[in-house]
């Protein structure tokens, strides 16, 4: 995309703003993960990742390591067409599991999933052992799958899940959330 999506202007806040605003309706405690040398908006808690280049699993461990609660919802900068009953739906299945994450188009959307704070020391593993992909976390641990159907019954055009890697993906989305396009 050539630029940092989480400070994209997305109406009058910024796409992290955006999604900040909306999961701030289900959680007490926001924690936004970021790169070093990161350029954000003021936000309330900003945690770090210590070691570039680690990618979504490394920003789970330091957004966990940072977490005070039991339960962490995990959501991207790069969703501001996060349904709000898409959230409570993941919330609402967690019961004795240690995550959910949906399944779209044939592929876990890791980024976009509840986790139990338990799940870290698992997460460092991997880490550890040279692992960047989240998705093999999910493989490794106890994780109900949201299908599609059970998505679609929250999200019924799965809206939350639209990409956001290209500037035409970008103006897709600014058109769908009735914003101007820059």
């Amino acid at each position: 995309m050539g630029r940092d999506k989480a400070t994209l202007p997305f109406g009058p806040e910024t796409m992290v703003e955006r999604v900040v605003r909306i999961v701030s309706r289900f959680v007490d405690d926001i924690v936004v993960v970021a790169r070093r040398g990161q350029s954000l908006p003021p936000l309330e808690r900003i945690a770090w990742d210590d070691v570039d280049d680690q990618g979504p699993l490394g920003g789970l461990v330091a957004g966990l390591s940072a977490a005070s609660g039991s339960t962490c919802l995990v959501v991207a900068c790069d969703q501001p067409l996060l349904a709000p009953a898409l959230v409570e739906l993941l919330f609402g299945t967690l019961e004795a599991f240690e995550a959910v994450i949906p399944r779209v188009d044939g592929y876990l959307v890791p980024t976009c999933a509840v986790y139990r704070r338990d799940v870290l020391g698992g997460a460092r593993a991997l880490l550890q052992s040279g692992e960047r992909k989240l998705a093999l976390l999910a493989e490794r641990i106890d994780a109900f799958i949201l299908e599609e159907p059970e998505l679609r019954e929250a999200d019924p055009t799965l809206a939350s899940f639209r990409p956001c890697n290209t500037v035409a993906e970008y103006h897709s989305l600014l058109r769908e959330a009735g914003l101007s396009e820059l």
